[in-house]
C-alpha cells in the first residue's frame, strides 16, 4: 500500500487575487519607525522591486496572513499630502517573479483567485480546460443581476462578449464649443450631440483620446430660427465626406457614424438634412 504524507497547511492563508492588469503601483511596502514623541508610525511605500513586467496581469498572489486597518498614510504622488487606506492584506507570489507586499483587496486591479488552495499546490501555470480550451484563469460569472462597471472597461482578451439584448453606452455627451472650436473625446462614450447656430458660428471639431473598434454616433443639430448656413469642419485624424454644411433655414438634424481604429475616426455613413416630421 502506498505511503500517504500529510501537509499541515491550516495556518497558511488559502486565499488567492489574482490580477487584471498590471498592478506595479498598487503592492506596497509598509515599514514603522519613531516620531519626535516617540510614537510608532507607519509608512507606505511603493514597493521598488515592482515593475510592469514582474507586476503583469495575470499573476496570482497568496495573502500571508498580514494585514493593516484604516489609518491615514502619505500620498505617494504628493508627499505634501495623506491618503486614507481601509484596507490592505498582506500577499506574496510563490513563484517566479516572487513579488510581495501589501495590495487592497478590494482594488479593481485584483479578483479572489482561489480561497482552498494550499500552498505546496502552486504551480508555473493552471491548467487548460478540456473542454474549452481555455486555461483555468478563474471563475465564470452567472447571474440575473447587473454587471456594474462605474469605470472602467469590459474587456474579452478572447472569445466576445454577447447578450440577448443591446450592448450599448447609454451616456449622451453634447460637444461643448468654445471659439469655433471643440473636442470629440472618443473614451467619454458613443453618442455625442453638437448643437450650432449663431453663437457657435462655424465650428471645427477635433478628437482626444481614441480608442481602437470604438464606434461614436454624433447628431448634429442646427437650431430652429437660425437663418444662416453653418460649416462643420473635421480636423487632424477625422476621416470621411469632409466639411459639412448645414441649410440656410434651421431646424435641421444631420448623424454621422465614425469607427475608431485607435488613431483616427473613419467616417462610416452620413445622413442628409432630417427635419422633424411631428
Amino acid at each position: 500500500m502506498p505511503s500517504v504524507t500529510s501537509v499541515g497547511s491550516k495556518d497558511i492563508p488559502h486565499r488567492e487575487y489574482i490580477a487584471s492588469a498590471a498592478f506595479n503601483n498598487s503592492i506596497f511596502n509598509y515599514t514603522t519607525s519613531q516620531n519626535s514623541n516617540f510614537q510608532t508610525v507607519g509608512s507606505l511605500t511603493i514597493n521598488p522591486a515592482a515593475t510592469s513586467g514582474n507586476c503583469a496581469a495575470g499573476t496570482i498572489l497568496r495573502e500571508n496572513g498580514k494585514k493593516l486597518y484604516a489609518g491615514v498614510h502619505p500620498n505617494l504622488s504628493d508627499p505634501t499630502t495623506s491618503r486614507t487606506y481601509t484596507y490592505l492584506v498582506g500577499v506574496y507570489c510563490t513563484l517566479s517573479p516572487y513579488i510581495k507586499g501589501f495590495i487592497d483587496p478590494n482594488s479593481p486591479l485584483f479578483s479572489v483567485f482561489s480561497t482552498d488552495k494550499t500552498s505546496h499546490l502552486n504551480i508555473g501555470s493552471e491548467a487548460v480546460d478540456g473542454a474549452t480550451g481555455l486555461q483555468d484563469n478563474g471563475a465564470p460569472v452567472y447571474t440575473s443581476g447587473n454587471i456594474t462597471s462605474t469605470a472602467g472597461n469590459i474587456v474579452a482578451t478572447a472569445g466576445s462578449v454577447t447578450a440577448g439584448g443591446q450592448i450599448r453606452s447609454s451616456t449622451v455627451t453634447p460637444l461643448v464649443v468654445a471659439t469655433n472650436a471643440t473636442t470629440l473625446n472618443v473614451s467619454a462614450g458613443q453618442l455625442f450631440t453638437l448643437a450650432v447656430n449663431g453663437t457657435t458660428g462655424a465650428v471645427t471639431i477635433s478628437i482626444s483620446n481614441p480608442v481602437a473598434g470604438a464606434q461614436v454616433y454624433l447628431i448634429i443639430t442646427h437650431t430652429a430660427g437660425d437663418t444662416n448656413a453653418r460649416v462643420i469642419t473635421f480636423g487632424t485624424n477625422i476621416r470621411g465626406l469632409g466639411t459639412l454644411t448645414t441649410g440656410a433655414s434651421g431646424g435641421e438634424v444631420y448623424t454621422i457614424n465614425f469607427i475608431c481604429d485607435g488613431t483616427a475616426l473613419y467616417e462610416l455613413a452620413r445622413t442628409a438634412a432630417e427635419t422633424d416630421t411631428t
